[in-house]
């Protein structure tokens, strides 16, 4: 049964991830049911943005400020159980133990316990182990990927080599994309501080200001008469 997510419930996994030594268990739908939140929080303040009453300006910042506390609260959760997950991992590596508990990590977390793990014994297999026997420190590894990069960047030179175009070139092939991806607009009505699609901040903007913005933004403005296209006189 997936776990209902709210502000008062991770504010509690937060809380208990603070009191508590050992790792809390979580449903196994965790992510899943947070993103579902916070897609939800997103469109309730996308759906606030497009009223300008003085209520729903209210609502609007109450919900600004949740939606930040939110995003420190899952931030500050996710740093205490990497913390917790990283000395799990030493503390199986150190003691070759068996009966590491393991169960409260969800699917995610056990790749990531799993791999540091692995990472560690290689390590300390690799230099304590050869110090401790008086042979010399094992950096196969290491060395090797440093020769798998430079021969990585070798071959994205000679790529980039291949096709480096003149100005001319670059300025025919890069423009169409780039107008593709964002259009200027001119504000017909002030617009406050509201999130793009990726939680980024735009504005605020006053009557007559002109701003470049990703096409899908601009669009949603467009649509609600909040804004217009201003086209290049060269078209």
């Amino acid at each position: 049964m997936a776990v209902n997510i709210n502000f008062e419930t991770l504010f509690e996994f937060l809380r208990n991830e603070k009191k508590r030594d050992e790792l809390q268990k979580l449903d196994s739908n965790f992510f899943e049911s947070l993103l579902s939140y916070l897609i939800e929080k997103k469109k309730l303040l996308e759906q606030q943005q497009s009223k300008v009453d003085i209520f729903s300006v209210t609502e609007r910042a109450k919900t600004e400020r949740q939606l930040t506390s939110v995003l420190q609260i899952i931030k500050e959760l996710y740093e205490r159980r990497e913390k917790k997950i990283i000395n799990m991992a030493i503390n199986k590596v150190r003691t070759g133990s068996g009966l590491i508990d393991t169960s409260a990590l969800l699917k995610e977390e056990q790749s990531f316990y799993n791999d540091m793990v692995e990472i560690l014994s290689r390590y300390k297999k690799g230099l304590l182990s050869n110090l401790l026997s008086c042979r010399q420190p094992n950096v196969e590894v290491a060395e090797k990927k440093e020769v798998k990069e430079k021969k990585k960047e070798g071959k994205e030179d000679k790529k980039d080599n291949k096709k480096e175009l003149s100005k001319d070139e670059k300025d025919e092939s890069v423009s169409p994309i780039s107008n593709k991806d964002e259009i200027l607009v001119r504000f017909i009505s002030p617009i406050p501080k509201f999130y793009g699609p990726e939680l980024e901040v735009y504005g605020p903007f006053d009557e007559e200001d002109m701003a470049k913005l990703p096409r899908k933004v601009a669009e949603v403005l467009i649509n609600k008469a909040r804004a217009e296209e201003i086209k290049d006189s060269s078209d």
